[in-house]
């Protein structure tokens, strides 16, 4: 799953006892307990692949999302590695000393790899207007695994 892109990280435990009861009977056994990490727009995608993957007919599996973090994970901004696909724009206006004015208007574009979320193109465009002249710039960023 790591190797799929569909998880980003995975701690696996120690072996662990485990008692239930299934199929109106009861037993016993010893499993492995394991953390899969993934973003909040693959959990779907990774159990599906886990249920998958796994031995058990019914495995016990369960995601849930991320309410707090610690200083570090939350200084990350939420869209770095795993953009929200589409594009946005910002306009705004400024002033410049003499009186002077215009827009510096900043459109950002990014499309994520389907199966994993990551970033697969960046794209940002600025567009500055002052007093009827107009410069552009504009920068594409294509990251590919090699």
């Amino acid at each position: 799953m790591l190797d799929e892109e569909l998880i980003g990280c995975i701690n696996i435990g120690a072996p662990i006892r485990f008692l239930f009861v299934w199929g109106g009977e009861r037993g016993e056994g010893t499993e492995v307990p394991s953390l899969l990490k993934t973003n909040a727009r693959l959990p779907d995608n990774a159990v599906a692949r886990l249920e998958s993957l796994h031995p058990y007919d019914a495995p016990a599996i369960s995601g849930w999302n991320c309410d707090a973090a610690g200083a570090a994970m939350s200084a990350i901004p939420p869209d770095l590695f795993f953009p929200t696909p589409g594009e946005r724009e910002d306009v705004r206006a400024i002033g410049i000393s003499g009186g002077a004015s215009g827009t510096v208007a900043i459109t950002l574009r990014s499309s994520a790899q389907e199966q994993s979320g990551l970033l697969d193109r960046f794209e940002r465009s600025v567009q500055t207007r002052l007093e009827g002249d107009t410069r552009r710039s504009s920068e594409v960023w294509n990251l590919h695994r090699n």
